[in-house]
Protein backbone atom coordinates (compact mmCIF):
# COMPACT_ATOMS: atom_id res chain seq x y z
CA UNK A 1 0.00 0.00 0.00
CA UNK A 2 1.51 3.72 -1.11
CA UNK A 3 -0.30 5.44 2.14
CA UNK A 4 -3.38 7.32 -0.69
CA UNK A 5 -5.39 4.68 -1.29
CA UNK A 6 -8.80 5.47 0.31
CA UNK A 7 -11.38 3.07 1.90
CA UNK A 8 -14.27 1.44 0.04
CA UNK A 9 -17.65 1.84 1.62
CA UNK A 10 -20.05 -0.87 0.78
CA UNK A 11 -23.79 -1.13 1.89
CA UNK A 12 -25.75 -4.56 1.76
CA UNK A 13 -29.33 -4.50 1.16
CA UNK A 14 -31.30 -7.52 1.21
CA UNK A 15 -35.16 -9.26 0.79
CA UNK A 16 -36.16 -12.41 2.14
CA UNK A 17 -38.96 -14.06 1.27
CA UNK A 18 -40.22 -17.81 1.04
CA UNK A 19 -41.98 -20.16 -0.86
CA UNK A 20 -45.31 -21.06 0.08
CA UNK A 21 -47.79 -23.95 -1.42
CA UNK A 22 -49.24 -22.90 -4.65
CA UNK A 23 -46.80 -20.37 -5.16
CA UNK A 24 -44.57 -19.51 -8.45
CA UNK A 25 -40.92 -18.75 -8.37
CA UNK A 26 -41.61 -15.43 -9.85
CA UNK A 27 -44.22 -14.64 -7.31
CA UNK A 28 -41.57 -15.56 -4.68
CA UNK A 29 -39.02 -13.37 -6.43
CA UNK A 30 -41.23 -10.26 -6.49
CA UNK A 31 -41.75 -10.84 -2.25
CA UNK A 32 -37.77 -10.95 -2.63
CA UNK A 33 -37.64 -7.34 -4.75
CA UNK A 34 -40.36 -5.99 -2.43
CA UNK A 35 -38.48 -6.79 0.81
CA UNK A 36 -35.06 -5.44 -0.60
CA UNK A 37 -36.75 -1.76 -1.98
CA UNK A 38 -38.28 -1.56 1.50
CA UNK A 39 -34.92 -2.35 3.34
CA UNK A 40 -33.21 0.01 0.99
CA UNK A 41 -36.24 2.99 2.26
CA UNK A 42 -35.55 2.18 5.55
CA UNK A 43 -32.00 2.83 5.81
CA UNK A 44 -30.16 0.11 3.97
CA UNK A 45 -27.45 -2.08 5.51
CA UNK A 46 -30.38 -4.02 6.49
CA UNK A 47 -32.84 -6.57 5.94
CA UNK A 48 -36.56 -6.69 5.45
CA UNK A 49 -38.89 -9.83 4.64
CA UNK A 50 -41.88 -9.48 2.79
CA UNK A 51 -44.87 -11.52 2.54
Amino acid sequence: MSGTEQPVHITVSIGIAELTAGETPSQLLQKADEGLYLAKRRGRNRYDCCG
